[in-house]
């Protein structure tokens, strides 16, 4: 990280650890309140940022347009976009996330899905795959992305709610779900077949405060969700997405 980037902190966000590379000291001065300076990276979770608001162009080439302003998670681009302070408000939201200090309220489920907006209405949608879609095109849709990773998920009022940015105290409030996009998982030829079993055991999988006293919990509302709630694998490339999220949306006002 440190021979990537020009500027390196590490950041605290509850009891978890998370570095951020980053090109710029806009960045940096924007974390220190968050900044942590002594850590035992045998002791915590690590997660790795990066955010370049000033991209060079790739080696070797010169001509053409510039890169965007983007952020990183690990080698994935969560998001892109031509105003750098929208990418340094994806980066405060996504960090928000990562604070587990607090737990899910009784009756919600924190999963690993992003919320994509339409008409007062979710889609929940995996991260690495919707995170990088052209806030251009979704716009087009009428759709508008969180830039989180996570959310909260009320399985029997069927709404989600998204962690307050740092440094902000207000969340967004909680939306209706209408619909969920799962990952495809596993490796091989052939067509998946998509049932409702395969879905459960895919939420289950994106659910992150999951422990043995409420694994059944998890299962069972899971279960509910899949029942009540238009879901879809997730197109396997980015050209798909504008079909299927205006189908999953539409199924889901049909209700």
């Amino acid at each position: 990280m440190r021979s990537v980037w020009s500027h390196f902190v590490m950041v605290g966000v509850g009891s978890t650890a998370i570095s951020v590379g980053t090109d710029s000291e806009q960045v940096v001065d924007l974390l220190r309140p968050w900044t942590i300076e002594d850590y035992d990276v045998s002791d915590i979770d690590l997660f790795d940022y990066a955010v370049a608001l000033d991209p060079p162009h790739p080696e070797g080439k010169t001509g053409g347009p510039k890169p965007m302003p983007r952020l990183h998670r690990g080698s994935c681009v969560l998001t892109t976009s031509p105003d750098p302070q929208q990418v340094t408000a994806a980066l405060l939201q996504c960090l928000a996330t990562h604070d587990t200090t607090t737990p899910a309220p009784p009756g919600t489920m924190r999963i690993e899905l992003t919320p994509l907006i339409r008409n007062g209405a979710a889609v929940l949608a995996p991260p690495r795959q919707v995170m990088p879609l052209s806030e251009r095109r979704l716009s087009a849709q009428g759709i508008t992305r969180l830039d989180t990773v996570s959310c909260l998920l009320d399985p029997e009022a069927m709404t989600a709610s998204f962690d307050a940015p740092l440094g902000a105290d207000a969340p967004h409030p909680p939306v209706p779900v209408v619909g969920l996009f799962l990952p495809i998982s596993g490796k091989g030829p052939g067509v998946v077949q998509f049932t409702a079993g395969r879905a459960v055991g895919q939420a289950m999988g994106l659910t992150l405060d999951v422990v043995s006293d409420n694994a059944a919990w998890h299962l069972e509302s899971l279960a509910r969700c899949v029942e009540r709630t238009p879901t879809d694998l997730a197109p396997g490339n980015a050209s798909g997405w504008s079909d299927a999220l205006d189908r999953l949306f539409n199924r889901g006002r049909d209700l």
